[in-house]
């Protein structure tokens, strides 16, 4: 895929109205060591757990999810949603991924809130599952402003 049209598809999903981009995960996270000449399908996993705190919340329901761009199309894993009236929550579960092809690029997002001033991210942790290996990966904790 064309690299002008890939940014030009992220740019239009980062100002959708309908969620907000909590992070950019880092490309050492969702890469291959060998890339894919033609798209094949295949497995990934992440463990994903944020703490977010909600301001001016209108009885919305919020979703934690991982939107991601494969050698095919743009694609969304939910996490987890969170229903009622709470300030303070915490989202955590699995994501399940099955790109097609190399992903190029991947982002933990909020959906329900469309301004990122309403929210506070307090603590956000992603942490690739590798059940093939015996060797443990290190979480990826992304700093919070």
């Amino acid at each position: 895929m064309n690299k002008f049209i890939q940014e030009d598809i992220f740019y239009r999903l980062k100002n959708t109205k309908s969620y907000v981009i909590l992070a950019e995960v880092p490309e050492h996270h969702y890469t291959r060591k060998i890339l894919f000449k033609k798209p094949i399908k295949w497995h990934l996993e992440f463990n994903v757990a944020a703490w977010i705190r909600v301001y001016n919340r209108n009885q919305v329901d919020l979703h934690l999810a991982i939107h991601y761009q494969d050698d095919e199309n743009h694609k969304e894993t939910l996490i987890e949603t969170n229903v009622g009236n709470d300030i303070a929550m915490l989202f955590s579960g699995v994501a399940k991924l099955t790109p097609v092809g190399n992903i190029h690029k991947m982002s933990v997002v909020l959906k329900g809130i469309n301004n990122l001033s309403q929210i506070n991210v307090e603590e956000l942790l992603l942490q690739r599952n590798n059940k093939t290996s015996n060797k443990s990966l290190q979480p990826h904790v992304f700093k919070t402003l």
